[in-house]
């Protein structure tokens, strides 16, 4: 098979768990888009946090950021894709979350509202340290009167939200009414995580659209991911490839396992597949 995409997660895939990325895995994705592959980073961070890795990366594919909900053409420097919650649906969500006393991040295309302090720090630690861009910018809520405030400003730029919840009792009280929903799609990343977008739109949403808009087939498609929100793209592709250090219920869907992330499983998928003349038959 002669492959024409390739999509790749950022953390827990072509990042390790030191938050860096491999030289070996930097490099076969830049060769792999010399060869004329598009090599798409597909993140459920910010945009911003996407477009940075594609630039870390020196490749000039289309970038998708917030689980799908927005794809720009970076060759082309436009935006060709975009879907936010709206403004019915945040103020419905933050109803939701005040009820059950939840902490929740809403995203922008280059900014996170959160009332979640611990991971407001974590991102801004992230920005100092280069894993996260310097162009995300940071907004910690503490009261309704922001989180309205961010409505009233910021609701027509905001695409995804996302929970973290550890009690489990808590989080699955919390799914079944968020399920009530109809326009929204719920997906996994983490066992105690929640990622929140309009109906319909997810990772593999976004390799589909892409498919269309370059007119290439499935088939001719990677994807490679660790997490529940890389499922959707896993399951599509033609070949669906879970990291070494997937969940395994990831494992267990994909087409192919690679090595961890640790250990530039990435690089690995792209020299067998992308940058050799050997053809593998995937059964």
């Amino acid at each position: 098979m002669s492959y024409k995409m390739i999509c790749v997660d950022i953390d827990g895939t072509i990042l390790n768990d030191k938050h860096k990325l491999t030289e070996d895995t930097k490099k076969a994705l830049k060769e792999a888009h010399d060869k004329g592959l598009h090599v798409v980073i597909c993140s459920g961070r910010l945009f911003s946090d996407a477009e940075y890795y594609s630039n870390l990366l020196g490749v000039n594919s289309s970038i998708v950021g917030s689980n799908g909900t927005i794809i720009k053409d970076k060759k082309n420097d436009e935006f060709i894709f975009k879907k936010i919650l709206g403004k019915n649906t945040c103020s419905k969500l933050l109803k939701i979350f005040s009820k059950h006393n939840i902490k929740a991040s809403f995203y922008t295309t280059d900014k996170v509202y959160s009332s979640n302090f611990k991971f407001t720090l974590i991102l801004f630690l992230g920005k100092l340290i280069g894993v996260v861009s310097r162009n995300t910018k940071l907004k910690y809520i503490f009261n309704k009167k922001q989180w309205q405030q961010m409505i009233d400003t910021s609701v027509d730029n905001i695409y995804k939200c996302e929970v973290t919840v550890k009690d489990i009792d808590k989080l699955n009280a919390l799914k079944k009414e968020l399920k009530q929903l109809h326009d929204i799609e719920l997906v996994n990343q983490a066992a105690d995580n929640i990622e929140i977008s309009s109906k319909g739109i997810t990772k593999g949403s976004a390799v589909k659209f892409l498919t269309k808009y370059y007119n290439i087939k499935k088939e001719e498609v990677i994807t490679i991911g660790d997490s529940g929100n890389d499922l959707p793209m896993i399951e599509y592709a033609g070949l669906g490839v879970a990291m070494g250090n997937a969940f395994e219920d990831v494992k267990e869907r994909a087409d192919y396992i690679t090595a961890s992330n640790n250990d530039s499983g990435v690089a690995k998928v792209i020299n067998e597949f992308v940058l050799t003349d050997q053809l593998r038959k995937i059964v």
